[in-house]
């Protein structure tokens, strides 16, 4: 199911099993999941994996749906973003 006005996007960093320099990979990967790289990350809207580093959803407004009417209205939200995501609005 698809829900109302709700886009998810799945994001992960990992060190690929037979990566050309692994260990350069990995002092990266050490990097980016340090507060130092989660503040990077926050500056381009990702939301922070530490807790010493702020969100940039903080100040974001949500919205809680009742689970009844989004059941309700699941071909409606499913159409809209199959029109505007999948197809890209053609």
């Amino acid at each position: 199911m698809i829900g109302p006005q709700a886009v998810s996007i799945t994001n992960g960093v990992t060190v690929p099993k037979h990566a050309a320099h692994p260990y350069a990979a990995l002092l990266f990967y050490d990097w980016l999941i340090s507060d130092e790289g989660q503040k990077l990350l926050a500056t381009r809207d990702y939301p922070p994996a530490s807790v010493n580093v702020p969100s940039p959803l903080a100040t974001a407004s949500l919205k809680i749906i009742d689970p009844v009417t989004s059941l309700d209205e699941e071909a409606k939200w499913e159409k809209i973003f199959r029109d505007l995501v999948v197809r890209r609005g053609k």
